[in-house]
């Protein structure tokens, strides 16, 4: 990818990128995750850590400041 370049792909997918090998550049990323309104909390420790707990009870909609949401229809 060049800089400015953007990459859209399904959350399983596994990706990646090398280490940024620049002394004097910083490469930064912004993340997007998009779901239905109809998701529940399902929290898998064994996938990916969370950066803190969310303060959703199991089988809650998604909706914190974790999860914002977006637009119902």
């Amino acid at each position: 990818m060049e800089p400015g370049d953007c990459t859209v792909h399904h959350a399983f997918t596994l990706h990646g990128a090398p280490g940024n090998a620049s002394n004097d550049q910083r490469r930064r990323a912004y993340v997007q995750r998009w779901v239905g309104y109809n998701l529940t909390y399902n929290p898998r420790p064994n996938l990916q850590r969370m950066l803190r707990d969310p303060g959703i009870p199991i089988g809650a909609p998604l909706d914190s400041d974790l999860f914002p949401g977006f637009w119902r229809a």
